[in-house]
C-alpha cells in the first residue's frame, strides 16, 4: 500500500479530528489495510459496509442485555472499524452518495439512541440507575440527535 493510497484514505483533517481517542487511534493505524484489501481484492460498496456496520452495532446492544461485555466490546470494536472503512473505501473509490451519507448519519444516531440507553436501562433493571435517570438518558439522547440533525442541516 503506497502512501498516496493511505492519504487519500484517511485526509490529514480526519487524523487530526480523532486522534484523542485511543481507539480511534488504533483503528487508524488498522483500518486502512482493510480497506485496501476491500479495495483492490472485491467489489464490495461502501454502502455494504456501512450495512453491516450498523449490523454490529445491533450485536453490540443484544449483547448488553445478555450481559456479555466480552461480546459487547467484540461487536462495537467492528462496528466502529467498519464505520472507519466504509469512508475510506467511499473516498478511495469515489463512490461517495446520498444513500452512503443517510447510512453513515443512520450508524451514528442508533448509536446514541440505543447503545447508551441500553446501557442505562440495563443498570436500571440491576437497582443501580433510578428510573428518573433512565428518562433523562433516553431524553437527552434523542434531544442530542435531533439538534445534531438540525445543525447539520445548516450549510455554512
Amino acid at each position: 500500500m503506497d502512501k498516496d493510497f493511505k492519504k487519500i484514505a484517511r485526509p490529514d483533517h480526519i487524523i487530526n479530528e480523532q486522534n484523542n481517542y485511543l481507539l480511534f487511534y488504533l483503528q487508524m493505524k488498522i483500518s486502512p489495510y482493510f480497506t485496501y484489501f476491500f479495495f483492490k481484492y472485491t467489489k464490495i460498496t461502501p454502502n455494504i459496509i456501512s450495512i453491516a456496520s450498523i449490523i454490529f452495532l445491533f450485536f453490540s446492544i443484544i449483547s448488553i442485555f445478555m450481559e456479555n461485555y466480552v461480546y459487547v466490546f467484540f461487536f462495537l470494536f467492528i462496528n466502529l472499524m467498519l464505520d472507519n472503512i466504509d469512508g475510506e473505501l467511499a473516498r478511495t473509490k469515489k463512490l461517495t452518495s446520498k444513500f452512503g451519507e443517510f447510512l453513515e448519519k443512520l450508524n451514528t444516531d442508533l448509536f446514541n439512541i440505543f447503545f447508551y440507553n441500553s446501557i442505562a436501562f440495563t443498570l436500571h433493571l440491576k437497582g443501580f440507575l433510578n428510573i428518573e435517570y433512565l428518562f433523562f438518558f433516553i431524553f437527552n439522547s434523542i434531544f442530542y440527535t435531533v439538534i445534531r440533525s438540525k445543525i447539520s442541516q445548516i450549510s455554512l
